[in-house]
């Protein structure tokens, strides 16, 4: 399986866990699932509910619960992930500095070079020949002080980032649950989304690490994908990874 989960495997993983516990007794769930449950609802041993477990939909900023388990008319929000290197925000990268600029105003040269490293093309405006444009890692090599300025600056909205690319502004996730594949879907782990925003803030970063999360240009079409009439490539997206993610479940 790729270390990263496509959308389409995201959703087949979400469609078979509801309907390994949905509309069922939770003593006639399977047992690591019904495990689960009663820790994030924190349940008796003689309880026996109906579990309930949809998805709401969503989209952007409003919705990162994939989820929600509901019984006893108590709803708990879970976000699913599966395998060591997520994916797991993308939005305009204008809409991102301005969410920065909002929490905390930055200056014009840190917006400079938040905008130089978003485009690496030598530019803070995406201008640069095509030629110009390097994958970050090398761009980051050539200009490491600019580089190590740039992350430094990222990292005072550490919290905020997070936030942002994990929880969403609607139904935001109680407690993350980890499949290692889909054929391990039987073997669930389960995260409290507080301890999970605690590793963050507490993560021994490398080089380019906000936390435990990276950034990187969704698509830099290095080789000017972005001009082609047909394509619909662009590089006007900033994307967020987490590594390591599955080391938080074991």
């Amino acid at each position: 399986m790729s270390k990263i989960v496509g959308q389409n495997k995201g959703f087949k993983i979400e469609k078979i866990i509801s309907g390994l516990v949905n509309d069922k007794l939770l003593d006639d769930i399977d047992l690591n699932y019904k495990i689960l449950i009663k820790k994030i609802f924190n349940l008796s041993d003689s309880s026996n509910p109906i579990v309930k477990c949809f998805k709401k939909e969503g989209h952007g900023l409003e919705k990162k619960t994939d989820l929600i388990f509901e019984l006893e008319n108590q709803r708990i929000n879970t976000s699913v992930k599966s395998g060591s290197a997520n994916s797991v925000h993308q939005e305009k990268f204008d809409s991102f500095l301005d969410f920065l600029d909002s929490v905390k105003q930055l200056e014009t040269s840190e917006k400079d070079l938040i905008n130089e490293f978003h485009w690496c093309d030598g530019t803070i405006d995406n201008k640069g020949l095509v030629e110009d444009r390097k994958p970050k890692k090398i761009y980051a090599n050539i200009h490491p002080k600019r580089f190590d300025s740039y992350i430094k600056i990222l990292r005072r909205y550490k919290k905020e980032i997070f936030l942002r690319t994990w929880v969403g502004s609607k139904n935001p996730p109680d407690y993350l649950i980890y499949i290692s594949n889909i054929s391990e879907i039987n073997s669930p782990k389960v995260l409290n989304f507080n301890d999970f925003l605690e590793a963050h803030l507490n993560y021994k970063e490398k080089r380019g690490n906000i936390g435990m999360l990276t950034i990187q240009n969704w698509n830099a079409c290095l080789k000017g994908q972005d001009h082609c009439k047909e394509s619909s490539k662009h590089r006007n997206d900033v994307q967020f990874k987490t590594k390591d993610i599955k080391d938080f479940f074991l």
